[in-house]
């Protein structure tokens, strides 16, 4: 079943009305930001397109911050928003903004729905830009009449939109190159793969596993804000200067130094492969081709033969330290991982605490879902409801910071409301943890980053959600068992040591 996740508005409530006739499931949620979340959460376990809808005006405004985060993970997505009527939107109407201008910044497209007449094939449209290509979320402004006078062809249209895979086939010349790559790592000793985010998934990902295991290497998927600083890969991250060739499937930015030679390779070679958009590349490059990812992979692997190298030993991992007193994020990170199922879903939030956990997990085989490259915190929460009601017998677990956690703390009734199972480990040391070690490290001082000592339990059986008080390893365990034997939503206000990450913040 279809879901749509939305904040209502005068401007939309006709295509309610046309989505319920659809069958189509809306899910209401308590700020337009967490439904963009959302939809990259159920686009992110589904593989399918996700659709956001959020009336104009402030509505759109405040979808943004999860429209920018849904394109850093490069997922695709739908953000429709209402707007005035198509004589009326023009500069002093009432809630008039330039949305096509603002949401050209965020989204790999925007359009406005001009015709009641061509909307299936403008949705349509819209949805294939989404997935074309490197995937993000495309825009669509519905005026206020076009939404009311065709409500029902938009739900019907909305409810048949599906997830379709598209792929560019590769130029001759680029063929060349690409079998260029894969012999140069056929021969490597020291080879590195460092990917964007959308070459993990679907076919892309099944051609970058084959070509990890040929080459007996863990790829990096660039997916954090915190660079090579990535916990999860601190192993590979290591090897990355004294690499012999290193393959980067993705931008040249941040995430691997700009491709700096003190860096990356430092006495080996380089092979780029990006997409139009990306930064330009100051590094003298062994190869630099603009082609699809999954085709690319392919071709790669093509060249590689069948023979199977071993697998470089993964890092080992830091021993959890002694619960003694507050728990230790990372004691809290190795719990979780003994209680984790081999199917359980982890969506990890930014900050201090969810650095150490990711640590705990780094070597898990489980999904896990990064709080993306842009590095904003608080949508864990709001992209666990997606990945929910996306998949519904699926055990997910949410993991935040106190700070990150106020952000959204809301989705928590919607949660309850829509009936899903979730389980949300707030890590609680009363304060913004990165802020705080921070000012301390450089002025001497904390200013203004202490929180109240708030029992977010409490607040979670305020909405309906049951709730557990955390102090030490034996409760955190109970709890975490707890949580997994009921069917609703479940609060974990686990007691933290306030310590900081052993990753270093770009």
């Amino acid at each position: 079943m279809r879901a749509v996740f939305s904040v209502s508005g005068n401007q939309i409530l006709s295509l309610y009305e046309g989505l319920a006739s659809a069958d189509v499931r809306i899910v209401h949620t308590r700020h337009e930001s967490a439904a963009a979340y959302a939809a990259a959460g159920w686009s992110e376990v589904s593989n399918d397109l996700g659709i956001a809808l959020v009336a104009g005006g402030p509505g759109f405004l405040a979808s943004l911050t999860g429209v920018a985060v849904t394109a850093t993970m490069e997922l695709p997505v739908l953000l429709l928003s209402g707007g005035p009527t198509s004589t009326g939107d023009r500069p002093g109407a009432f809630q008039y903004l330039d949305q096509a201008a603002i949401a050209s910044k965020v989204c790999k497209g925007t359009h406005k729905l001009a015709r009641a007449e061509t909307i299936e094939e403008d949705l349509a449209r819209a949805a294939d830009e989404a997935q074309t290509g490197i995937p993000g979320p495309v825009h669509v402004m519905i005026p206020a009449d076009i939404a009311a006078k065709a409500a029902n062809r938009i739900g019907v249209t909305l409810a048949g939109l599906t997830r379709r895979e598209h792929t560019t086939p590769i130029a001759a010349g680029d063929a060349n190159l690409l079998t260029q790559i894969g012999d140069q790592l056929a021969k490597a000793r020291r080879p590195v793969v460092i990917v964007r985010p959308s070459a993990n998934r679907g076919r892309a990902g099944e051609a970058l596993r084959e070509l990890a295991t040929r080459l007996g290497i863990t790829p990096v998927v660039m997916e954090s804000p915190r660079g090579s600083e990535d916990l999860k890969y601190r192993a590979e991250t290591q090897r990355y200067a004294d690499a012999d060739y290193a393959l980067v499937i993705g931008p040249a930015d941040f995430a691997v130094h700009f491709l700096s030679k003190s860096a990356l390779a430092s006495s080996g070679r380089v092979a780029l492969i990006d997409a139009a958009g990306d930064p330009q590349v100051e590094r003298e490059l062994d190869v630099h081709v603009r082609a699809d990812p999954e085709r690319a992979l392919r071709a790669i692997v093509a060249r590689l033969g069948d023979e199977r190298r071993a697998r470089s030993a993964d890092g080992a991992r830091d021993a959890a330290p002694s619960a003694s007193g507050a728990l230790h994020p990372l004691h809290v990170g190795a719990i979780l991982r003994e209680t984790l199922g081999p199917d359980d879903l982890v969506i990890l939030d930014g900050g201090e605490f969810c650095q150490w956990v990711r640590l705990a997990l780094a070597t898990i085989p489980n999904q896990v879902v990064w709080n993306s490259r842009l590095g904003a915190i608080g949508g864990s929460l709001p992209l666990a409801l997606g990945a929910a009601i996306a998949q519904p017998n699926r055990r997910i677990v949410a993991v935040v910071g106190d700070g990150a956690f106020g952000y959204h703390l809301a989705e928590m009734e919607t949660a309850v409301r829509e009936g899903v199972e979730l389980t949300i480990v707030v890590g609680n040391d009363d304060r913004w943890g990165a802020e705080w070690h921070t000012q301390r490290e450089k002025y001497g001082r904390a200013v203004a980053t202490m929180l109240g000592k708030v029992r977010y339990d409490e607040v979670a059986r305020g909405f309906g959600a049951r709730g557990f008080d955390v102090a030490s390893d034996a409760e955190l365990r109970s709890a975490l068992s707890q949580a997994r034997e009921m069917a609703h939503v479940a609060c974990l206000n686990t007691r933290i040591a306030s310590v900081r990450s052993p990753a270093t913040a770009p």
